[in-house]
């Protein structure tokens, strides 16, 4: 007898595997639809956050001078409150101010003429210009700054007077002396 056979076994195998994936097929479907609607998902989540961060940003850059005001407000105010503190160390309620300069004031020779009081960080500064009038420019600063050294309450206020600085000019047939002085504790 002859047997013909109409499906050989490699033919077979093909079969076995399209009866194996049509039984997956559904399964492997269904994975994919779970891995889409995932990535639909996150790529909504995503959107959601950065129409959240745009807003954020968007707030921020519209509110970002207020903030810079107010930094520049907190650095002007430690400036002033530096300077308060400096002005309040300077005031001894056994010593007033007015006094101070008084004495300043009365020890002043004619041709000493003050241009700019400066207190900072505890320390004064005067900035001034003497005339040649009648004596020499350097020798009557030297004379004023000593006789500041003499005075008692001020060199209790500030121990330390000293010239910072001094620049002569001349205008016209006259010499003229830029100076600054510091008085410091």
């Amino acid at each position: 007898m002859i047997e013909i056979n109409l499906l050989p076994s490699q033919y077979q195998k093909k079969i076995k595997a399209m009866s194996c994936l049509n039984k997956l097929m559904p399964y492997l479907f269904l994975g994919l639809l779970v891995m889409l609607i995932f990535n639909l998902a996150l790529s909504l989540f995503i959107f959601q956050r950065k129409t959240t961060l745009n807003k954020i940003k968007s707030t921020w850059h519209k509110k970002m001078p207020l903030f810079q005001e107010i930094n520049s407000l907190k650095e002007n105010l430690s400036k002033l409150s530096q300077e308060y503190n400096n002005l309040r160390s300077i005031a001894n309620p056994e010593y007033s101010f007015s006094e101070f300069m008084y004495l300043i004031y009365t020890s002043l020779p004619v041709n000493i003429w003050f241009r700019e009081f400066t207190f900072k960080e505890g320390a004064l500064t005067i900035k001034g210009t003497v005339l040649d009038y009648q004596k020499d420019v350097s020798l009557s600063l030297k004379e004023f700054v000593d006789n500041l050294k003499k005075i008692v309450k001020i060199t209790k206020v500030f121990p330390e007077i000293k010239i910072v600085s001094q620049e002569m000019r001349r205008m016209k047939d006259r010499r003229i002396l830029y100076f600054e002085l510091s008085f410091s504790k």
